[in-house]
């Protein structure tokens, strides 16, 4: 794989810090889930979203993708939380629900039409017995 084009996107997306004590990357909590929720959420709907007006449409479509695809890969981490903790990312995800709307991937699509019919906590206590 390779890129035929090379662009610069000003917003940050996020740092990762490898095998650091307390780090992120190596745990899962509520926080690192609505970080991303938030980042996601400020490139393209939020603070950021002016700057992806600047792009051609396949530009636009290629960065919205790759930013939701590291989303819902975050979100689905949410079957790791205890109940406190997933009411707390629950209650963030409705604030900014609208990102919900961008779903590159058929799987995500589900995902997105369970939380609309079950809501977000019962999506991911459903998810706990599938995985």
């Amino acid at each position: 794989i390779y890129g035929q084009k090379f662009g610069y996107f000003e917003p940050i997306w996020y740092y990762h810090r490898m095998n650091r004590p307390n780090s992120i990357t190596n745990t899962m909590n509520e926080k690192r889930i609505i970080d991303v929720i938030k980042i996601a959420y400020d490139c393209i709907e939020g603070k950021y979203s002016s700057k992806l007006n600047s792009l051609s449409i396949q530009e636009k479509k290629i960065l919205i993708n790759r930013i939701m695809s590291s989303f819902y890969t975050i979100l689905f981490k949410s079957v790791f939380l205890d109940d406190r903790q997933i009411d707390i990312v629950s209650n963030e995800l409705y604030s900014m629900k609208k990102i919900l709307n961008y779903a590159p991937k058929f799987k995500y699509k589900l995902f997105v039409l369970s939380i609309k019919i079950f809501g977000f906590k019962r999506t991911i206590k459903i998810a706990k017995y599938i995985k």
